[in-house]
Order: structure tokens, then C-alpha cells, then sequence
């Protein structure tokens, strides 16, 4: 569990821990989950839409080679733009311990310093201990340090953040699986629970406190459903079940028609034609014999 910088550290280096306690335990561990608190810090643009956090926490990551300080297989996913691993909304969909989210949708130290933040002059190359300016827009500081401070125009812009917040914490499927959860309240604040045991007692989300929820999630199997530990200030939709493929039906195939037979033609007989008998030929008649004539004396 860690809260603020130690909340993004908990998701950064969840597993790690995890194998390490494992391979230092003799008899194994009994129960190992993990807790952010207010460590779910946005990749997010200000209010001209420039990533000026996300361009801060990336340019860390590569200026101290953190490749081997983060989850291994975030970074494998990410080749080519390992330094998404260093920011809690990509990093967290590579954990496979159990995992619980504390966060409020619109933390106070985000609206200043992610939503209302510029670069430092001269950034990266300036030569100061800081590397963003906080509520550096003027017409929006004040309101971005304290929503009763804004006028309608304002709220709606913050309101603007705690619904990006909401669609990136409800599109992580991780905190969707068996034995996660999630607490989202909605108060203007960054981290309440180091302050007092009071402040850990009073934020509320579905009629649950932080420490309940927490408490219900470390009690709980690690085969609970993840609804049944979720905990917002807004409902979690329920994802859109995905169709069943009906498989298209394999037609029968019809046999070929086995051709009847054309009975071959028996051919009607032919009369034998009855000949005309010969007539009988009619008898050569004799010549009548000439006489010898009688010599005359």
C-alpha cells in the first residue's frame, strides 16, 4: 500500500514486490494484495491539450534507463514507448496480483499540476529543482486549487477532467477481474488518508468509506467478484457482452440426383417384308424340227 508517489510506486513495482516476498518466505504467503492510494495519476493534457505531466514522467524514464525498474511486461507491450510504463493507466493492465484502486475522480493535485500545468521555461533543459508550474493558467488557478472558487463556466471545465478520469478508470479491464476492485469518491482532494484516521473514515463512494471498502477488499477471497468490490461515486457500467458468434450453419449436401435411366428404345419390329414370288419361268418352247428334206431320187 502507498499513497501519493507511493500509490503510482505500488503499481509500478506491484509484481516485483510480490516475487520478491515469495522468494523470501518459507512457508509462503498467506495473503498478498496490493492498494494504491492516490497514486492514479492521468496521462492527461492541460487545458491547451499539451501532456506536460505525462511528457515530465516519460522524460524521467528515460533520462535514469527505469526499463528494468518497471513491470517487464508493460514494457514488452509497449516497445517502442516504454516510458507509457512510468504512468498508472497503462501500467496497471500488466499487474497479476490483486489490486485495489483508492483514488477520487478529480484529485485536487491533478487539476493543478496535470490539467492546469505548463512546461518551465526552457524544458527540459532549464537549470531548475522543478520541472512544471502548477495552476499556471491565470483565469483558472484559483479554481483549480478550489472548485467553490470557480464560476459555472470553470466547474463545467473541471468537470470536463473527473469525466476523462471515470472513462479511463472504467475502461481497465484488469480492475474488472476476480478479486479487484476499486474505491472512486469524488471529493476535491489528493490524499486524505495519511492526514488522519478521520480523513481515512470520511470519503465515501456508494454509501461505503474508504476504509470499509479497503477492508472488504483485503478480507475477501481472490476469486470475488470485482463488482463486489467496486465502490464509485458513479456506477460501473456493465461492459457490453460481446455476441456469441453464431457459427454459420455448414449446409447439408444435397446428392447429386442419381439420373433416372432413359430405357433405351426397344425398336418396333419391322414386318419381314413377304416376297413376291418369282413367277415361274415360262417354258422355252421347242423349235419345231425342220424335216430333212428327202433327197430327190
Amino acid at each position: 500500500m502507498g499513497g501519493s508517489a507511493g500509490g503510482l510506486a505500488t503499481y509500478l513495482h506491484a509484481d516485483y514486490i510480490h516475487e520478491q516476498l515469495k522468494g523470501i518466505t518459507s512457508g509462503g504467503l498467506e495473503v498478498y494484495k496490493t492498494v494504491g492510494i492516490a497514486g492514479f495519476f492521468l496521462d492527461h493534457g492541460n487545458l491547451d491539450g499539451e501532456k506536460v505531466f505525462g511528457d515530465q514522467m516519460k522524460y524521467i524514464f528515460n533520462r535514469t534507463n527505469a526499463r528494468r525498474s518497471v513491470n517487464s511486461d508493460c514494457v514488452a507491450a509497449n516497445a517502442g514507448h516504454e516510458g507509457d510504463c512510468f504512468l498508472p493507466q497503462y501500467a496497471i493492465k500488466h499487474i497479476k496480483a490483486p489490486l485495489f484502486v483508492v483514488n477520487t475522480a478529480i484529485d485536487s493535485w491533478q487539476t493543478r499540476c496535470i490539467f492546469n500545468a505548463k512546461y518551465l521555461e526552457g524544458w527540459p533543459d532549464h537549470n531548475a529543482p522543478a520541472s512544471v508550474r502548477c495552476s499556471a493558467f491565470p483565469d483558472m488557478a484559483k479554481c483549480s486549487e478550489d472548485l467553490e472558487e470557480c464560476d459555472d463556466d470553470q466547474y463545467d471545465t473541471m468537470m470536463t477532467y473527473m469525466d476523462d478520469f471515470y472513462d479511463v478508470i472504467f475502461s481497465q479491464e484488469v480492475l474488472r477481474r476476480p478479486g479487484n476492485g476499486a474505491f472512486i469518491y469524488a471529493d476535491h482532494v489528493h490524499d486524505p488518508a495519511p492526514k488522519s484516521n478521520s480523513a481515512y473514515l470520511s470519503p465515501t463512494a456508494d454509501g461505503v468509506t474508504m476504509q470499509q471498502a479497503v477492508s472488504m477488499f483485503w478480507n475477501s477471497p481472490v476469486t470475488t467478484a470485482a463488482s463486489e468490490n467496486w465502490h464509485s461515486a458513479r456506477p460501473l457500467p456493465e461492459l457490453t457482452p460481446v455476441p456469441t458468434p453464431v457459427p454459420t450453419p455448414v449446409p447439408t449436401p444435397v446428392p447429386n440426383p442419381v439420373p433416372t435411366p432413359v430405357p433405351t428404345p426397344v425398336p418396333t419390329p419391322q414386318p419381314t417384308p413377304v416376297l413376291a414370288p418369282e413367277p415361274t419361268p415360262a417354258p422355252t418352247p421347242l423349235p419345231t424340227p425342220v424335216p430333212t428334206p428327202v433327197p430327190t431320187p
